[in-house]
């Protein structure tokens, strides 16, 4: 029987983001084509957070694990334009209308938070026969929607 504790272990997340979105069927609404590019911010940046798990080997053929991985937040500082009117910018509130900020076609400079959630992971493992092993793992995160998010990750 073997316990192993792994703490405080760093993680580093790289993040590359392009971010594309149309004006789709909403365009009518705001009196513009549907395929007309309401944001684009593009990006890359560094996040950092935290592992720590345990291990139980209760004998050569069985192993069980818990580990946690903490929430990552991603700050992305880039580029962002929209092909909407910076005059919508006056009656638009983008956080209760869904709207992106207008600027006229012009790239100015924007920002995303981008929040990985954070995670918990159950294992286990179970040796078979002497070439053959096999393993269950059931992980547990919340993910919270975007409201209107029509995005394209690359």
């Amino acid at each position: 029987m073997n316990i192993l504790v792994q703490a405080s272990v760093f993680d580093a997340v790289y993040a590359k983001a392009k971010i594309e979105r149309y004006a789709g069927e909403s365009g009518a609404r705001l009196g513009v084509p549907a395929d007309t590019q309401v944001a684009h911010l593009k990006g890359d940046e560094w996040g950092y957070g935290w592992n720590a798990g345990i291990l139980y080997e209760v004998d050569e053929n069985n192993r069980f694990g818990f580990t946690y991985r903490s929430e990552v937040k991603v700050d992305f500082d880039g580029d962002y334009k929209s092909n909407l009117s910076s005059r919508l910018n006056a009656v638009n509130n983008p956080e209760v209308s869904g709207v992106p900020f207008g600027t006229n076609g012009t790239t100015v400079p924007g920002a995303l938070t981008l929040n990985l959630p954070e995670m918990w992971e159950v294992s286990g493992w179970h040796k078979v026969a002497p070439a053959v092993g096999g393993s269950l793992q059931h992980g547990l995160h919340q993910l919270e929607p975007v409201p209107g998010a029509e995005s394209h990750w690359l």
